[in-house]
């Protein structure tokens, strides 16, 4: 398990009630199982009272006690880099093995899911030197934190396969983290399938919105309105923010954000299709090196 966060509420309702869905996976762990938990999530204690007697619970993160964690953690100038390091289940954890680890995909996050990763093959017998050749060697699917220069040297990042608040939030911090070199802009879609709470978390992107560092953020999709709600009056001097109601007039203001030297992020819910425009934009400005 990877993280407890706010997504499908619609469906499944709040964060406690997220958490107890997710954690019935661990009901069908056999006896001898290995579960891999998230050691710095708010609902690690819960999520490990439910791993049952006889099944081993295995962290990971970058906390000091995590049995997989990661420490010296490099973000700029790529590629990223940290220690991986492999703790037993004593107090304290000693330290069993460590190994310094290249990723080839900028974002914290990436590194938090390369932990994870490390902490599944270590229960599966693994050796700590065959996951950092693996790591060095991964590549992210389509539309996962896929990064994109362009002919022109403007980067395209389409992290468009899906989104929620905390996802949303990962990517940007990743994203300004990636690029302190390049003027930064973002084309933002609704979170869908958040219920009656979807206003709420709209409005509270769009404050978080104001306290990053992009010049220009395009926002699409109904809910977005919501977003541009909260951010507008926080945005001043050479920081915009607009929203485009239909795809033609997002299309042509993403246009005017793909400069040389600037670096776009692209997220949302799958429903609102961003990969389209990516698509679009790369015909049009040509695509150069896809990492």
């Amino acid at each position: 398990m990877t993280n407890i966060s706010l997504e499908h509420t619609a469906t499944f309702g709040t964060l406690d009630q997220i958490a107890a869905g997710e954690s019935e996976i661990l009901d069908e762990l056999p006896p001898g199982g290995t579960a891999v938990l998230p050691r710095d999530d708010s609902y690690y204690e819960f999520l490990k009272s439910r791993v049952g007697s006889g099944r081993t619970a295995l962290n990971f993160g970058f906390s000091p006690d995590a049995n997989v964690s990661a420490s010296r953690v490099s973000l700029w100038p790529g590629p990223v880099s940290f220690r991986l390091t492999h703790r037993d289940g004593s107090a304290g954890g000693r330290v069993i093995e460590e190994r310094d680890c290249v990723l080839p995909v900028p974002g914290r996050f990436n590194v938090a899911n390369a932990c994870a990763a490390a902490a599944l093959c270590l229960a599966l017998g693994t050796s700590l030197e065959r996951i950092a050749a693996g790591l060095a060697e991964y590549r992210p699917p389509a539309m996962r934190f896929e990064v994109l220069t362009l002919k022109n040297n403007a980067v395209l990042v389409n992290d468009s396969y899906n989104a929620n608040p905390g996802s949303m939030r990962s990517s940007l911090e990743s994203f300004v983290d990636a690029f302190p070199n390049r003027r930064l802009g973002a084309v933002l879609g609704d979170m869908l399938e958040l219920g009656e709470i979807s206003r709420r978390e709209h409005q509270l992107l769009g404050k978080y919105l104001a306290g990053l560092p992009f010049e220009k953020i395009l926002l699409h999709g109904p809910q977005s309105r919501f977003t541009y709600e909260g951010a507008k009056s926080h945005f001043a001097g050479e920081k915009s923010i607009s929203y485009c109601p239909d795809r033609e007039t997002l299309m042509r203001e993403a246009e005017h954000l793909v400069q040389p030297g600037n670096a776009v992020l692209f997220k949302a819910s799958r429903g609102v299709r961003l990969e389209e425009i990516v698509e679009r934009l790369t015909e049009k400005f040509g695509a150069g090196l896809r990492v």
